[in-house]
């Protein structure tokens, strides 16, 4: 469904633009820590890492490491509506900052994308920079021998197709009622796998 968007609503309508991302969206780094992220149960901030997403993309706040607030200037925290993406590995993608999340920065090499809400809607530009990602297109960006990495410079001079920003919304709305799906039927399958476990599990105890 979501492919057939791009092919269809995307890059043939007649008023899309191609704009570079930094033409559209501020971009920043994530905050780099001196050493190792220090975990702290009273600390007041949240760190969102690479490893807090769920299958579908979705950030996960109850995975986050919580460490002291202190020399952490707010002007870094995330927004909703913010747009992160995910610069290291085989696997590039973005996601959207939810509503009602507490107060979290962004650790480095992870990389926030802004957008400028009046030209790019955010939920659109992680939909379509998800797209560019899964047929290959941020592939050249990627720098490294072992572990690739897309650089903020390079993300920032990236194209990305810019319909009006109601076919925009129109589909984010699709994508995240598709995204919605998704997220149950994986949420059923742990369930049903789940049964499935206690089941065996009752019949091989009972010999």
């Amino acid at each position: 469904m979501q492919k057939s968007l791009y092919s269809t609503t995307v890059l043939h309508y007649a008023d899309v633009v191609k704009c570079r991302l930094k033409e559209v969206a501020e971009l920043r780094t994530g905050f780099s820590f001196r050493g190792r992220i220090e975990r702290d149960p009273a600390g007041s901030v949240n760190v969102l890492q690479m490893k807090d997403f769920d299958e579908t993309k979705r950030i996960l706040p109850e995975m986050m490491v919580r460490v002291s607030g202190q020399g952490i200037d707010e002007r870094q925290f995330l927004r909703a509506g913010d747009v992160v993406f995910q610069s290291r590995g085989q696997t590039n993608f973005a996601a959207v900052v939810p509503q009602r999340m507490p107060p979290t920065i962004l650790a480095a090499p992870m990389i926030l994308i802004r957008c400028e809400e009046a030209r790019l809607d955010p939920s659109f530009a992680a939909w379509a920079l998800n797209e560019a990602s899964e047929r290959g297109d941020l592939a050249s960006l990627a720098a490294g021998t072992s572990v690739k990495i897309i650089s903020k410079s390079s993300l920032e001079d990236f194209e990305v197709p810019v319909p009006p920003l109601h076919v925009q919304r129109e589909i984010a709305t699709v994508v995240h009622l598709a995204q919605q799906e998704e997220a149950l039927a994986i949420d059923i399958a742990h369930r049903r796998k789940f049964v499935v476990s206690q089941i065996l599990m009752q019949k091989a105890n009972r010999g």
